[in-house]
This record gives structure tokens, C-alpha cells and sequence, in this order.
């Protein structure tokens, strides 16, 4: 039994409850989406749905509470929903399609560097019609063009390599693993009586644990090393490591390296300063090299155009952020000036954070998705994925505070 305050037992128990709320709204969902007439283990998942629920509810209200029952009922309830409504939505509802091109120009290259091509050279338009990616999806430049080229680093798509070589015919298993392994590190890391409370953040709204992954987003696939950097932050060969693997599976991370720069010079003593900030980026830059660096040699004009599509491709705005303006409403603003609010948004962020690293120390996970919300292409995708990251950095806040 572990003793808790009382507005701590207090805040276990609404946690509790929360998760039991999760678990009824996906319960319906899935009721909605399961197709239950045709899918008769969705009824079996649904009624088990909802007795986990109504389980959720005793223990929240049970006396004395036993917080750690209590955590590992959590977590086990949250690994629970998301596998269930998982294997609904991408099973079920939408039959084993991909939702995203990202997945299936990933899951096709490679398949296509397994027969020995450079998935920086091939058209990968094969995998599109292969999963079925709805044209929605597609991503497109401004003359109407879909992108078929791999327009990620090397390690996005050589994680699935092994599952693809095996058989494994969906790579949604494969993002999964990843939520997995970062919910359990999370929940091993968060201090005992914040366990349930500091992941309820991940399940707010359930775009972010289940939507998007089964909807065949790939971030959790950066997610994990960015928590592990995250952690690590003040130990420079495993954060630069982490980060660097991060780097190496796709754009967005980048932006936090010149604010973790500027953390790894303020937090190391004055006389170490130059060798932590070198160290961070040797190791950061070898992490990052190692997976792409046959691709580099292979063809570096082919690798630095895919890398660098983002940018250079002429992409449509695409936004739920400040270009919105200028996808709906008309406003006729081209993408150079939305990059020239993210470049000056990044640089005053930059600024005020070396300026003033006492105060903002902590705000470093919160800065990427503000400069992202800038851009010409700002996603809901790259604002929430960066939730975990400030979960970590509230908990951090909370052990130094002690």
C-alpha cells in the first residue's frame, strides 16, 4: 500500500475516471465503426470495452485506494483501448488500406531497396495504388504533381525493413510498437503518484494514441528516441544518440537542434561548455549519418532532394495554421511569406531562449510546434506529436523543483 496525500488520492481517482470515460467513448465508436453485424470479435472487444470500463469505475471509488493497483490497471486499460480500437479502425473500418502516403511510400521503399534499388531513385507510386491511399492524401506541389519519391531520411523507412523482409503485410504494427515502447517508458520514468496523470495528456483526444497511428501516421517512430533524448538530456552521448536516430527518421525534429545546443551550453559547467556542445553534435551527426550514409554515397543528389522535398518541392498549402488564412479565405500570401514568419518566429524564439534559459529551459519541446504553426504546411500532426516531449518536460520541472 502506498500512502498518498489526499489531493493526490484525489487526483488518481479522477485520472481513474477519465480513463474510464476513454474507454466508453471508444466503446461507442468502435460500436459505430466496428461493423458489428459482419465482425462478430468487435461485439466480443466492444462488451469486454465496457466492462473494463465499469471496472475503472470501481476502482476509482474503492477505499483505501492502492496506487499501485491502480497505476497498473491504468496502463493496462490504455494499452487495452488503443490495441482494440487499432485493430478496429485499420481491420475493420478501413480494411488494411493506408490512410497516409508517408506509410505507403515507406512501406514500398522498402520493398523496393530489398530487390536492391536506391528508394531515392524509384518512383514509388506503385505503393499508393498497392494500400490504397485515398486521393485526399496525396500529397501535391503547386502544379498539381504528386509526390512518388521518398521525401524522408533513410531511417523512416529502413525501421520496416525488417517487417517487410518477414511478411509482416501492414507497418501500422510496426508505428504501434513504438507508441507501445514509449507509453511503458513513460509510465517506468513518471514519478509513482503521477503515473496515470502524466499520460492522460497522450489521450485528451484520441487522434493522437490511436487516430492518427492507425490512420497510418508514422510519428511515433520519432516520438520514442526524442523521449529517450529528452530524458537523457543532460548526458550528451545518449541524448545526442537518441536525437540523432530521431533526425534520421524525419524533418520536424530538426528544429529543436540549435535550442538543445543552446541547453546542453547553459546546463554544462563554463569550463565544459565547448566540449558538451561538441560532443552533443558529434554524436547527434553520427546517429544521423549511420543509417543514411549508404544512400549518400549512393546517389547524394537524389538523397538531398528527397531529404530536402519539404522544402524545395513547391508543396500546395496545406494548413491548420496561420496559412489557413490563404487556403480558404483567399487571402493572397505566398508560401515565401509564411517562411519568413517561421524563419523569424525560430529566430526569436531562438533569442529570448538563450536570453533568458532559466525561465524557458523547460519551454524547449514547446518552441517546434509554435515555429510549425507558421509555416506554409502546418499540419494538426505537427503540433500534437509534440505533447509526450512536454510531458516529459513537466515531469523534469517537477524533479528539480523537489
Amino acid at each position: 500500500m502506498t500512502s498518498l496525500s489526499k489531493s493526490g488520492e484525489f487526483v488518481v481517482r479522477i485520472s481513474l475516471l477519465f480513463l474510464a470515460g476513454l474507454l466508453l467513448a471508444e466503446g461507442h465508436q468502435n460500436w459505430i465503426r466496428g461493423k458489428i453485424t459482419t465482425h462478430p470479435e468487435v461485439v466480443i472487444l466492444i462488451i469486454a470495452t465496457y466492462l473494463f470500463a465499469f471496472t475503472l469505475f470501481f476502482l476509482a471509488t474503492l477505499r483505501p485506494l492502492n496506487l499501485r493497483l491502480g497505476s497498473t490497471i491504468a496502463l493496462l486499460a490504455i494499452i487495452f483501448i488503443i490495441v482494440v480500437s487499432a485493430y478496429v479502425i485499420a481491420a475493420v473500418e478501413f480494411d488494411g488500406v493506408y490512410r497516409t502516403d508517408a506509410m505507403a511510400l515507406s512501406h514500398q521503399a522498402a520493398k523496393v531497396l530489398l530487390h536492391g534499388d536506391n528508394p531515392y531513385t524509384s518512383d514509388l507510386q506503385e505503393g499508393l495504388a498497392t494500400f490504397s491511399v485515398d486521393p485526399e492524401f496525396l500529397t501535391l506541389t503547386s502544379t498539381g504533381k504528386i509526390i512518388t519519391t521518398m521525401n524522408y531520411p533513410a531511417l523512416h523507412f529502413l525501421i520496416f525493413l525488417p517487417a517487410v523482409a518477414i511478411g509482416i503485410p501492414d507497418m501500422r504494427f510496426v508505428v504501434f510498437a513504438f507508441e507501445f515502447a514509449t507509453l511503458l517508458l513513460m509510465y517506468r520514468k513518471l514519478p509513482p503518484h503521477f503515473k496515470i496523470i502524466g499520460l492522460l495528456p497522450i489521450l485528451a483526444g484520441s487522434d493522437l494514441a490511436i487516430g492518427f497511428t492507425s490512420g497510418s501516421l508514422t510519428d511515433f517512430l520519432w516520438i520514442l528516441p526524442l523521449i529517450i533524448a529528452a530524458f537523457e538530456i543532460d548526458k550528451p552521448l545518449r541524448a545526442g544518440v537518441a536525437y540523432g536516430f530521431a533526425c534520421a527518421i524525419k524533418q520536424i525534429t530538426w528544429l529543436a537542434f540549435p535550442f538543445l545546443l543552446v541547453w546542453q551550453w547553459k546546463s554544462a559547467p563554463n569550463d565544459l561548455r565547448k566540449r558538451c556542445c561538441l560532443r552533443f553534435l558529434s554524436y547527434t551527426s553520427l546517429a544521423f549519418l549511420v543509417p543514411n550514409i549508404p544512400f549518400i554515397i549512393w546517389n547524394l543528389p537524389a538523397w538531398i532532394d528527397g531529404v530536402l522535398t519539404p522544402v524545395s518541392a513547391g508543396l500546395v498549402i496545406l494548413s491548420q495554421g496561420l496559412s489557413m488564412i490563404s487556403q480558404v479565405s483567399g487571402v493572397p500570401l505566398p508560401p515565401v511569406f509564411y517562411m519568413i514568419c517561421t524563419v523569424t518566429i525560430f529566430f526569436v524564439l531562438l533569442l529570448n531562449y538563450y536570453l533568458y534559459f532559466d525561465r524557458l529551459k523547460f519551454a524547449l519541446w514547446a518552441f517546434p510546434p509554435l515555429i510549425l504553426w507558421f509555416s506554409f504546411r502546418a499540419l494538426q500532426t505537427y503540433f500534437v506529436h509534440w505533447i509526450p516531449l512536454l510531458i516529459v518536460a513537466i515531469t523534469q520541472i517537477s524533479v528539480e523543483e523537489r
